[in-house]
């Protein structure tokens, strides 16, 4: 079987989507003082912007979370899944090679009953034989979904994000100098 190159471009740096998402095709109408076409892009853009940046702290919170839980077995590849037919947002493997997939909600309503069975489904249609899944949702969840957590399901949550925190130093603060970089 000949491999295809996917047509699906992703950026290590948040600044790269958005300078060719969001300037490089308006650069003639801004660099002439137009931002009009730059501005309705942009609000139709910007919430992408900020899921792809909470989906990476949340990945943070994934790897920071099962570190603590599986210190014989550590996370070593964390990253999303992609093919023609579905998209996981958090895919990880452990040294072990078990699977993690996770699955990310930002709404203003806590996640409901069919998330977990949502993301089983994507992970049966991707081929993927998953130990553990974990499930984000930034306001929580319904009581039906708790009462689905089972061993190897972990419910996070906004407030679990705060654990990103705890062990921060002093060389980990940037401090503003007031000067132009």
């Amino acid at each position: 079987a000949q491999e295809r190159i996917s047509d699906r471009l992703l950026f290590r740096l948040p600044f790269m989507r958005f300078w060719f998402a969001a300037i490089s095709p308006y650069y003639q109408s801004i660099s002439a003082g137009d931002f009009g076409e730059f501005e309705q892009k942009w609000q139709q853009l910007k919430g992408n912007f900020s899921i792809v940046l909470s989906n990476l702290l949340v990945r943070d919170l994934v790897v920071q979370h099962r570190q603590d839980a599986c210190i014989d077995d550590p996370i070593v590849t964390v990253g999303s899944y992609y093919d023609k037919q579905t998209h996981i947002e958090l895919l990880a493997k452990h040294r072990s090679g078990k699977l993690l997939a996770g699955a990310c909600k930002y709404s203003k309503n806590p996640a409901q009953h069919n998330m977990p069975d949502t993301l089983r489904e994507k992970c049966q249609k991707a081929s993927l034989t998953i130990e553990e899944y974990v499930l984000f949702s930034n306001n929580g969840f319904t009581a039906e979904v708790y009462a689905l957590e089972k061993k190897s399901m972990v419910l996070l949550s906004r407030k679990d994000l705060s654990s990103l925190l705890d062990d921060l130093t002093e060389e980990d603060l940037l401090v503003y100098k007031n000067k132009k970089y």
